[in-house]
């Protein structure tokens, strides 16, 4: 299993994170590093921007922690990735209350 971190998408950023996966990979993990941890649960859905698709759907995350750091962590069956752009967009699941989408992870993959 090969893993990769991912950083929320700013305004003006030059370079998509490229993820690189070796033909005949079963699965890959993407750390996600959260801006905020406001809160208790999260989804995850992974995007095709081409046509707005959504390829696949995580249940309830909780996101972990290193010191200061906050992330989650999410597994992916690599054959549902193919060489495009996807993007990885984050929904925050209050309590009570509608979830809320809080942030998107552009990356780029390319099978090697």
């Amino acid at each position: 299993m090969l893993s990769f971190i991912l950083l929320p998408a700013t305004r003006g950023a030059g370079d998509l994170a490229t993820v690189a996966i070796p033909a005949r990979t079963d699965a890959i993990t993407l750390q996600l590093k959260l801006e905020a941890d406001d809160f208790p649960r999260f989804q995850a859905a992974l995007k095709d921007p081409a046509n707005d698709q959504v390829v696949w759907r995580s249940a309830n995350l909780q996101d972990t922690s290193r010191g200061d750091a906050k992330s989650l962590s999410i597994t992916l069956d690599a054959r549902l990735l193919k060489p495009r752009t996807y993007t990885i967009e984050l929904t925050g699941v209050p309590e009570r209350g509608a979830a809320e989408v809080i942030s998107s992870y552009p990356f780029r993959v390319v099978i090697r």
